[in-house]
């Protein structure tokens, strides 16, 4: 099935994005990138450039789309960030207003031979390397829903890049009205003080998998609380899964200063 014209509705909704294609030259990149988000919402299946194109208008060529797709003169992230706070201002809230914010990098397989960002990696040492590109994403997570608010490609030659772009987007992100708690959520790879600072500094609240070589005012590592806890100190926690089918877990909870960031909960 082919399009002959963009629906109305969707053009007035999108119409508060083309500021940000007035520096293309040739002016019709906002077009473009409207034609490409209702092919979206249309596809089944395989959702390429080259599978979408087939059903754009027959002057909209492939080589078309993925000029606009490459060019340098709009900034992906900003959109989706505008993007996602316009969805998250009209999906239902939760009832105790949380929202959490969920941090992780994932790889997306290469789709080219001369990929400038495109390097040898994997996920954990039990994984096997892979040539790809390495992503960080950033959730807005509750209930069943999530919502991506950070898309951004990562460069394998900067060092602690993955933080760096985390804090941009922590800075910028605005939460919705009905939002009363941030919640943000990360692995130990983004457990670094000016990550936590960050969010200290926005009033929100972190639960984040520190590093082992981190201390307590005491002294103490992290390692050596985890490696050497007896498991009496343990206690059973029961949960149920989403078939009704129980789950306990075993946990230790305690209190405890830690160096540079002060009191905080270990669990």
């Amino acid at each position: 099935m082919l399009l002959s014209r963009i629906p109305r509705r969707v053009a007035s909704t999108l119409a508060p994005l083309s500021p940000s294609f007035r520096s293309c030259p040739q002016g019709q990149h906002y077009r473009i990138f409207c034609w490409l988000l209702v092919a979206l919402i249309l596809a089944q299946g395989s959702a390429t450039l080259k599978q979408l194109t087939r059903t754009l208008p027959r002057r909209l060529q492939y080589w078309t789309v993925l000029r606009m797709v490459r060019a340098g003169y709009w900034n992906a992230s900003d959109l989706i960030q505008h993007l996602a706070c316009s969805l998250l201002a009209l999906l239902p809230p939760p009832v105790d207003g949380t929202l959490y914010l969920i941090a992780d990098t994932t790889l997306v397989g290469r789709t080219g031979k001369k990929q400038p960002l495109a390097h040898y990696t994997r996920l954990n040492e039990h994984e096997r390397f892979t040539f790809a590109h390495s992503m960080l994403l950033i959730l807005a997570h509750w209930g069943r829903f999530r919502i991506p608010i950070g898309a951004v490609v990562l460069e394998p030659k900067r060092t602690g890049q993955q933080n760096i772009q985390l804090r941009q987007c922590l800075r910028a992100f605005q939460p919705p009205a009905w939002c009363r708690r941030v919640m943000v959520l990360a692995d130990a790879g983004f457990a670094s003080k000016a990550n936590l600072r960050v969010i200290q500094r926005r009033g929100w609240q972190y639960v984040v998998c520190l590093p082992r070589t981190w201390k307590l005012t005491d002294g103490t590592h992290w390692r050596d609380l985890a490696r050497h806890l007896p498991k009496s100190r343990d206690h059973r926690v029961a949960s149920s899964t989403p078939d009704q089918r129980r789950r306990d877990y075993w946990v230790f909870v305690r209190r405890a200063a830690l160096k540079h960031l002060g009191d905080v909960t270990v669990l």
